[in-house]
């Protein structure tokens, strides 16, 4: 049994360290970034997004990340938005900072065409090759084969990228019979839809999507006016901070430059089937090839207790269906940035966040189980 002397003297030791772990992390909330955020309705932060402001800037610093981005959907609208942390050496996120979304710029393509089958101006099922062919596979037949709907559900045989096969675009297996992850495959339709309607990419996206669904801060191009307010990627301590990329070309597979508030109003756009016909809106959240075999269970990317019944690709978004819910979602990665992005249509809910640092997932769990909870079953299946 101890002695009272020395319970007294082990009770003011635990105050002492206690005490100075107050102390420490008051200091270090006092050197944190200031967060911004702001409320369509007006007035203070909600409780989920109070939760995130509070805790961010000793989440960010414990990462090792510099900042994020985010907004969040609530019943079809614009709830709030918030960024906090620096987006390059000093100098602070904002509300205004744009981001390179890497990977969850894909579901955005995908929203173009669906807004231009609505109108009639293509079909998910016209030939692609009839006006654009690649010229590295202009002599195989399977070019034939390829459609936007099978591009953007990543079945065109291609690999992800065409550096991963000596630098030249090639068929793995034939369009249209296996699921396999390609950002050619989206790139091949940006391509497609500039022949087809003899305009660049970016001109086209502006024009059926940015300028309709209010989305004044995005762009699938490096504008120089972007110079001074874009999140420079944070590639750790060894390597510092990473230039970021200033592409001319609207590439649509992974070069969308947009801010938390504007990827949500993409998402109210999606939510609210805004400019899509009853047909196109259905397709949207259409599996085209259930992936649960392939993606779930031993030895296989996800754990099978986690996995729900149905999942795969639809046009653009991965689609989740656990048991009555579905959820679109996606994620993002380039070196030094990070993404993320889930909606539950039948809610008229979604979240977005961006992140400029290779450990940006685990901010970005954070901050969505402060909005989520358990509730959400998507995070955990893709491990936040």
């Amino acid at each position: 049994m101890l002695m009272p002397s020395f319970r007294i003297k082990i009770s003011i030791a635990m105050i002492t360290i206690a005490a100075a772990q107050s102390a420490f992390a008051q200091d270090r909330r006092e050197d944190a970034p200031e967060c911004s955020f702001s409320s369509e309705a007006g007035g203070p932060p909600p409780a989920d997004a109070a939760i995130i402001l509070d805790n961010l800037p000793l989440w960010l610093e414990d990462a090792d990340v510099p900042s994020i981005s985010a907004a969040y959907v609530e019943n079809g609208e614009l709830a709030w938005s918030l960024a906090c942390g620096e987006k390059s050496a000093g100098a602070p996120a904002t509300l205004s900072t744009r981001y390179n979304t890497a990977s969850i710029a894909k579901p955005v393509v995908g929203e173009i065409v669906l807004r231009l089958a609505s109108e009639g101006s293509l079909s998910l099922d016209e030939p692609m090759a009839e006006v654009w062919l690649d010229p590295d596979i202009a002599d195989d037949p399977r070019a034939a084969l390829l459609t936007p709907r099978i591009a953007l559900a990543h079945q065109t045989g291609f690999a992800n990228w065409r550096r991963m096969t000596d630098g030249v675009l090639s068929f793995r297996w034939e369009p249209g019979t296996q699921v396999g992850y390609s950002g050619e495959g989206i790139l091949y339709v940006a391509r497609f839809l500039e022949k087809k309607f003899d305009r660049p990419f970016n001109e086209l996206a502006q024009e059926t999507l940015f300028d309709q669904a209010a989305m004044t801060d995005s762009a699938f191009i490096f504008k120089p006016a972007y110079e001074d307010h874009v999140a420079y990627r944070w590639l750790g301590e060894e390597d510092g901070w990473g230039e970021p990329y200033r592409n001319k070309e609207g590439l649509g597979s992974g070069t969308l430059w947009t801010t938390g508030a504007d990827y949500a109003r993409f998402m109210v756009a999606v939510l609210t089937n805004a400019r899509t016909n009853q047909a196109m809106s259905m397709e949207r959240g259409a599996i085209n090839r259930d992936d649960v075999e392939r993606m779930c269970g031993e030895n296989k990317r996800k754990p099978a207790e986690l996995c729900p019944e149905t999942m795969g690709f639809g046009v653009g978004w991965y689609v989740y269906e656990f048991g009555d819910r579905r959820f679109y979602g996606h994620t993002g990665a380039n070196r030094g940035e990070v993404s993320f992005a889930v909606m539950e249509p039948a809610a008229k809910s979604g979240l977005v966040v961006f992140a400029n640092g290779k450990n940006g997932n685990a901010v970005i769990s954070k901050a969505a189980r402060a909005v989520y909870g358990d509730d959400n079953p998507v995070l955990a299946l893709e491990g936040l």
